[in-house]
């Protein structure tokens, strides 16, 4: 074989070599909040998926790919975008879980982490069940508290009256660590709650718990409204 044609050899073989599986972008489904064994409150167990990006806890987003079948199994996976970084979230549609590959797949230990809110950020209310609902946390007057997500303004507090149980519990809003001010100790912020809805989804009835997420996730979340329109 000449020297010309080794060449030619080298550089085809390294073009298909080369060649990425197909990727996507980040499904709508996949989107919001998940935590390694379910420790939704614990910020540094934390993932937020956003678009195509991916925060670990509170730290930069960093830019994913999302490529279907690519597991061994089959599974879909997301992907870190830099290129040489091995480390996958596998989806498991049987558990609902992303399970986190830091090796790659078959190396290594793994870590699985499991929804803490519905896709989209916004969450339909079975009466009396609990769910999460993840908006704007609005302190917009002195007394009033109030959580804005996809499916309405839900009243937590009104001149200093607890509308909800749990309401003593609440944060305060300048406690997030990116909130907004529009004044004083007003302001707004980001947050998830675990709720008790009213009968018939007509208010909220108590708060389970509550954490700050990173304001980014409700500014990217279509189904929020814009707070300079409040």
């Amino acid at each position: 074989m000449t020297l010309r044609r080794c060449l030619l050899l080298t550089v085809t073989l390294s073009l298909v070599c080369a060649v990425p599986a197909l990727a996507d972008d980040v499904p709508d489904a996949l989107q919001g909040t998940w935590a390694s064994g379910g420790a939704c409150n614990v910020v540094g167990r934390t993932i937020d998926i956003i678009g195509n990006t991916l925060a670990v806890g509170t730290g930069a987003p960093s830019v994913v790919t999302y490529v279907a079948g690519d597991s061994p199994q089959g599974n879909d996976a997301i992907h870190y975008a830099e290129e040489g970084d091995v480390s996958n979230f596998e989806y498991i549609p049987d558990a609902d879980e992303l399970d986190f590959h830091p090796e790659g797949y078959g190396m290594g230990s793994t870590t699985a982490y499991r929804r803490c809110d519905d896709p989209g950020m916004h969450a339909g209310a079975d009466a009396q069940s609990s769910v999460t609902r993840c908006g704007w946390y609005a302190h917009l007057n002195e007394g009033d508290y109030n959580l804005i997500d996809g499916d309405g303004n839900w009243i937590l507090g009104k001149n200093g009256q607890a509308n909800v149980g749990g309401y003593d519990s609440l944060p305060y809003v300048n406690q997030a660590r990116d909130y907004v001010s529009t004044g004083g100790s007003l302001g707004y912020a980001c947050i998830c709650m675990s709720v008790t809805m009213n009968p018939g989804g007509a208010g909220i009835s108590s708060v389970e718990s509550s954490r700050f997420v990173p304001i980014r996730q409700c500014k990217a979340d279509p189904h929020l409204s814009d707070p300079s329109t409040w």
